[in-house]
């Protein structure tokens, strides 16, 4: 919730950059701060709807669970907008992780959701780092291929 405006976020606000959406001041990062100015009172945590965080639980395991098999199949196929990224050999490894990665972050904004203190920046980083090692994984997995 914003301190100043008392704007509830919602499940999409979550990765706005650090600022409210309507009023544009910075949000409040830390509970020592919030409790100093007295505000942590009307604090309200993000609210992701049931159905939302069922199909990110399930996802999160599908994904996991189609990384495991292609270390079976030895093959694993990413489909993409035009066309599809296939890893055989060395760089299934590497494909494996990025749906690992994925899953793992889809995992965490369902945690963000249950944990009822103010720190939803610190589950935004973690997600964020999350997206770049995936990324990264994609790329070296493309080059080990």
């Amino acid at each position: 919730m914003c301190h100043s405006c008392q704007y509830e976020r919602v499940a999409s606000d979550k990765y706005v950059k650090h600022r409210c959406p309507k009023c544009k001041k910075p949000y409040l990062v830390s509970y020592k701060q919030a409790a100093r100015e007295g505000k942590f009172d009307n604090y309200t945590p993000n609210h992701i709807p049931f159905k939302e965080r069922i199909f990110f639980v399930f996802f999160g395991f599908v994904l996991m669970a189609y990384s495991f098999y292609a270390i079976f199949d030895e093959r694993l196929i990413i489909p993409t907008k035009r066309s599809e990224i296939i890893f055989v050999g060395d760089g299934i490894p590497w494909g494996g992780f990025c749906l690992f990665t994925i899953a793992l972050s889809l995992f965490i904004g369902v945690i963000d959701h249950y944990d009822k203190r103010d720190n939803e920046i610190y589950y935004s980083f973690a997600v964020g780092g999350l997206q770049l090692l995936g990324c990264l994984c994609i790329l070296i997995g493309v080059i080990v291929d």
